[in-house]
């Protein structure tokens, strides 16, 4: 069984963090820089925002429920450093947008 050192996970949340920080929206519903960055390169509008409208209701699955689900899993494939790094995406998801909570409109 892999060990999992708490010091060296801190480096990685923080890591995570910086990571999807450096690449998410400056302010909430703005365009992800990634999305940016991959359509500037692909000279295609390519959105990685997972947002599905359904009649009037729109379903946003925010990046930091992706990241807690792949949490999850990278903890029982035992790959701790990508786990770590998905909970500095969640921990970055909620800290830096105010609807963060919000997942139904």
């Amino acid at each position: 069984m892999k060990e999992c050192n708490f010091e060296k996970g801190i480096m990685y949340l923080f890591f995570g963090y910086i990571l999807f920080d450096l690449s998410s929206s400056d302010q909430v519903g703005g365009d992800n820089k990634f999305d940016l960055m991959i359509s500037n390169l692909t000279f295609m509008d390519i959105k990685t925002s997972l947002k599905f409208k359904l009649g009037d209701i729109t379903i946003h699955i925010h990046h930091w429920l992706i990241c807690m689900v792949f949490g999850i899993i990278f903890y029982y494939l035992e790959q701790y450093e990508l786990m770590y790094i998905s909970f500095g995406g969640i921990v970055q998801g909620i800290t830096r947008y105010n609807d963060w909570k919000y997942i139904i409109y």
